[in-house]
This record gives structure tokens, C-alpha cells and sequence, in this order.
């Protein structure tokens, strides 16, 4: 029946993987309710035993001749229908915007032009009409596009995405970089604003603290040895007992070093850092003070001794054995392969040229407190912890770091120091090596110069006024008449001595009186029957300082102290 037939037929169309009809297509039941009428006629006329002979009943179906419900059937010698009629449906849209349906537009045979429309076909991108008809050729395949046309246009395109791929990241990177600008700057503003807080309290912190120097400075102890006078070198001459203690602790070690000039240090300011020092350690109970040697190298002394606040600087500390401090030595031996070597040259208005040679080194004050002893030598890894240091170690008995760091090396012991203000210095020693020059050492020892001292210990004042008078009874008619500054300083009226001072406006005389006092002085130090060569002159309501040994006068009493150059010129007599 027709059940079981679209039943059979939804199997088979399950099979083959195609559509699934639920029903029959209504322009198909004609041909199959002729179809079957046809195969019924053909089995009835074919004999019960002969049914299952196919080709028995294709020939009786060859012979059928029917008024069917699709028209006349009849078959051709191959089975097929003959003069069959088809009916043609068209899907076709519903209205204008309405659904697309099938609808039933004629019928057609097997032969051309056998076809009766009722109304026209339509036909996409063409319409509804009878007069256009679709080509019967076959569409024609697009031009098929090169492989490397694909391949450059795959390159193009993602090039293209990885360009805007980087200006997105390219965005997005800079806006988060000036977020954390604006994030540094914001913080930067804050920590300026506490620097200019700090600033001003250290401001406010560094001028209290100029004012309690001041205050400390007014009560440190000035030692006995200091001179009433703003320079803070002076010279120290062979008449002090001092100078012969410097000597004998220079030459204890180097015994063909002699002193050629001597300063002691006058720095008020550095000696009260110093002493505030000392009073700190004195309260831990530690009231040890050494005298070392220290040398600056190519470091101008005159940097430690006219500095107003620490003296020696961890600043100018170079790293070393027991890393970077400032080191001092027990022996001069080892601190004169760090002295510094005094120029030929006029370098400064505090201390003469040098004569080649000559070196400069300190005689220091070091309080070394708390001091632990670092053998270097003990082994390689001892010697790398030592050089490694820039504060000492701690000790383990009281959990504090020790002061100062010691050991030995070329013979010496060495204290180093890893923080300013714990040394002064009190003497540069100029010195040179080798055999004793008698205008540089006028005296071998202090013995010597004791012995001959005191020979003439009422020398000068006797032989000043004796020279004095002698040379103003000498002086010409014309000179006493005239008050002319050159005066005779020899017994046979030969020779007469000038001495003059230069000022802003060139050379000028002394008067006759200063010229015999400069001149019995000058004298007195050449002839080696005084060792000293500075005087004290009054002139036009000022008191001069006049070296005759370096040439030059100083006004004591000005506060710029400056100095003048001073000429002695020696004139012949003879017509």
C-alpha cells in the first residue's frame, strides 16, 4: 500500500544519506499512481510461475496500452514511457515580500516544443516572462587567481595586522608609561618637598653648630707653645726645645734626615673638632693619644693644615692594606714614601720654594681609642677581610665597633682611622735626606745648638744696640742733615746698604732708624750668631713683621695680614 511503499522509501533515502521526504511530491503521483497501474497490468497478464521473470514481465509491460491519470501509457522496447507528460512546477515568490512556494505552471513531453504553460516561469536574476530564457551553455568558471597573487595579498594582510597589532601595543605601552611618569613625578614633588625641609633644618642645624664650635673654641685649652698670631702655621726656629723633639723623632728611624724648616699648626678650629673628639673617647674611657707621622703625597698640606673643619678627610682617603681610611705610622721611615715633595717653584705665600729633595710630611695627634690589632699576613682570606674594610669590626665584647684598626707592614705599625676629626696636625716638617746642608741645619743637635745659644744667649739685645750706634755714628754729615735712607754699614765707608719694601706703588725706603735695626738683624742670622731672623718695626702707626730670611714683612696688626716683598741692595762708595 502507500504507507509501506514512502516507508520503503524513507529507508532507502536514509541509506543513500539524502532528504527524507515525510510524503510523496504531489507532481509526482500521477506517475506513480500510473507506475503502479501499469506493473499491475503486466503482472496479471503474466503467467503465477513466470512473476519472478523480470525480463518476462518487461516485455508484457512493452506491450501496455492505457488511458492513464498523467495521459496515454505506453513503453518503448527499453522500458522507458512513451509520449509521457510531465507536469512543471515553478517556485515562485507569494506577492511581492510574500513566501516562496511551488506552484503548478504547466506540462511538458518527451519532445521539444511539446510544452503548454498556463502562465511564465521565473527564473533568477531574470524574472517571470516567456520571452527571456536562461543560456543553455554552461556558466563560465571564474578566472581562477595566481598562487602568488594569494601569497602577496596573505603577506599584505598581515603585515597589515601586525602594524596596527604594534600601534595599538605602541598606544597602550606609552599611555602606561605616562601614567608612571605622572605616578614618579607626583612622588619626586613629595620627596623634593622633604628635601627642602631637610635643607632647611640642616641650614638651621649647620649654623647652631657654628655657634657651639665657637663656644667650644672659647674654652679649649690653647697649648702653651702657640704664639699670639692668626697664621695657622708659624715657624718653629732651632732655639725651641720642640724643634729638636721633632728632629730626634724624624731622624729615630731616619737617621740621615734633617729638618730644614719646621711650622707648628695653629688651627684653632681644627684643634677644637679635635677636642671635642677626645672628649667623647675620654667618656668611653679611652684616653689613649699617639704621635705618628702622616703623608699626604701629591696632596698639599696646606689643604689639611688651613681647613676649618675636619683637617684630615676620609674624602681624600686613598684604599689601601686595610682599606680605604687615613693611615698613620709610627716610623717616619714608612710615612716618607708618602710625603709630599715640595715644589721648586713659589707655590705658596706661607711656605717657600723647595730645594730638590725636599719633602713635607706631618707630626700628628691621633686619638686611636678602642684599637684592634688585624694581622694581614695570617692568611689570604685575613688579608682580603682587611682590605675589604671601610669601618672597623665590631667588638664582641661590648657589641660596638672598634675605633680605630692597627697592624704592621714595611717594618712599621699603622693605625688606621675611618672617620675625620680623630688627629691633628701639629708640626709640618720639611726635611730632605742625605748629608747636612749648614745653611738648611745651621746645627747637627740640639746639644750643638744649646751649647752655642747659650754662648750667645744675651747676644741680641746687647749687639743690636751696639750696632745700632755704631752704625748711626757712621752715617755721612749729609745723611744726619738730610735724613737720606742710605746709611754705611761697613768699616771702610766702601759700601752702603739700602733696605726697601715694595707697596701698590713700587719700591720705598724704610726709615734710616728701621733700616739699622733690619740690617743689625740681618747680620746677626748670617753670621750664624743668631738664629733668628725676624724683627717687629713700627712705621706711620703700624707694627710690621720683617723675615729677613725670606724677604718679606707682614703687617701683624692689619686683618688681611698681607705680606710685602723686602730688598736689601748693596751700593759701592768708590768715585
Amino acid at each position: 500500500d502507500y504507507q509501506t511503499y514512502v516507508e520503503r522509501l524513507q529507508n532507502a533515502q536514509r541509506v543513500s544519506r539524502r532528504e527524507v521526504w515525510t510524503d510523496l511530491p504531489n507532481y509526482a503521483v500521477e506517475h506513480v499512481v500510473d507506475s503502479i497501474v501499469a506493473i499491475a497490468k503486466a503482472l496479471s497478464l503474466t503467467p503465477k510461475e513466470l512473476r519472478m521473470d523480470g525480463h518476462f514481465v518487461t516485455r508484457k509491460l512493452r506491450e501496455l496500452v492505457f488511458d492513464g491519470v498523467s495521459g496515454i501509457v505506453s513503453f518503448t522496447d527499453d522500458g522507458d514511457r512513451l509520449n509521457s507528460t510531465y507536469t512543471i512546477h515553478n517556485m515562485q515568490r507569494d506577492g511581492e515580500y510574500g513566501e516562496l512556494v511551488w506552484e503548478n505552471i504547466g506540462s511538458t513531453g518527451n519532445q521539444i516544443g511539446s510544452a503548454t504553460l498556463k502562465s511564465g516561469v521565473c527564473f533568477a536574476q531574470i524574472g517571470c516572462s516567456n520571452n527571456v530564457w536562461p543560456t543553455d551553455r554552461y556558466p563560465e568558471v571564474p578566472a581562477s587567481v595566481a598562487i602568488w597573487v594569494v601569497i602577496v595579498i596573505v603577506i599584505i594582510s598581515s603585515l597589515l595586522v601586525l602594524v596596527l597589532l604594534k600601534y595599538w601595543r605602541s598606544r597602550a605601552k606609552k599611555k602606561y608609561y605616562l601614567l608612571e611618569m605622572e605616578k614618579k613625578m607626583q612622588a619626586m614633588g613629595k620627596i623634593d618637598t622633604e628635601l627642602l625641609e631637610i635643607n632647611n633644618q640642616v641650614e638651621v642645624a649647620t649654623k647652631r653648630q657654628a655657634s657651639l664650635i665657637l663656644k667650644r673654641a672659647e674654652l679649649v685649652e690653647i697649648p702653651v707653645t702657640w704664639t699670639n698670631t692668626d697664621e695657622t702655621i708659624v715657624d718653629v726656629t732651632p732655639n725651641d726645645s720642640e724643634y729638636w723633639d721633632v728632629f730626634d723623632k724624624l731622624r729615630n728611624t731616619k737617621p740621615n734626615a734633617y729638618i730644614s724648616k719646621l711650622w707648628r699648626v695653629q688651627n684653632k678650629s681644627l684643634l677644637t673638632y679635635y677636642s671635642f673628639h677626645k672628649d667623647r673617647l675620654s667618656t668611653q674611657g679611652f684616653t689613649n693619644e699617639r704621635s705618628v707621622w702622616h703623608g699626604t703625597s701629591a696632596l698639599d698640606p696646606s689643604i689639611v693644615y688651613d681647613d676649618q673643619q675636619d683637617g684630615f678627610m676620609m674624602q681624600f682617603a686613598a684604599k689601601g692594606l686595610w682599606g680605604r681610611g687615613i693611615y698613620f705610622a709610627d716610623k717616619s721611615t714608612y710615612s716618607h714614601n708618602y710625603a709630599y715633595r715640595v715644589p721648586q717653584y713659589d707655590f705658596s705665600d706661607k711656605r717657600p720654594r723647595g730645594v730638590h729633595g725636599e719633602r713635607e710630611m706631618f707630626l700628628t695627634k691621633l686619638l686611636t681609642g678602642n684599637e684592634i690589632f688585624m694581622d694581614r699576613t695570617k692568611s689570604r682570606l685575613k688579608s682580603d677581610e682587611c682590605k675589604a674594610l671601610i669601618i672597623p669590626p665590631t667588638d664582641s665584647s661590648t657589641n660596638q665597633r672598634y675605633h680605630t684598626v692597627t697592624g704592621e707592614t714595611n717594618g712599621s705599625q699603622v693605625w688606621i682611622v675611618y672617620e675625620n676629626g680623630r688627629a691633628y696636625p701639629e708640626y709640618l716638617v720639611r726635611y730632605y735626606c742625605g748629608n747636612r746642608d749648614s745653611k738648611r741645619t745651621p746645627f747637627e743637635s740640639k746639644s750643638e745648638a744649646m751649647r752655642k745659644l747659650n754662648l750667645n744667649a744675651n747676644f741680641d739685645e746687647q749687639n743690636l744696640k751696639a750696632s745700632m750706634n755704631k752704625s748711626f755714628q757712621r752715617q755721612s754729615l749729609t745723611a744726619r742733615l738730610f735724613g737720606t735712607t742710605d746709611f754705611q754699614t761697613t768699616d771702610d765707608n766702601q759700601t752702603t746698604v739700602s733696605w726697601k719694601f715694595r707697596d701698590d706703588n713700587g719700591w720705598k725706603s724704610y726709615s734710616v732708624g728701621n733700616q739699622k735695626i733690619i740690617e743689625s738683624v740681618y747680620q746677626s742670622f748670617t753670621n750664624g750668631t743668631s738664629l733668628n731672623s725676624i724683627i717687629q718695626i713700627t712705621s706711620d702707626q703700624w707694627t710690621y713683621e720683617v723675615n729677613v730670611n725670606h724677604m718679606n714683612q707682614k703687617n701683624i696688626e692689619h686683618s688681611g695680614h698681607k705680606k710685602r716683598d723686602v730688598e736689601r741692595k748693596v751700593m759701592s762708595n768708590e768715585k
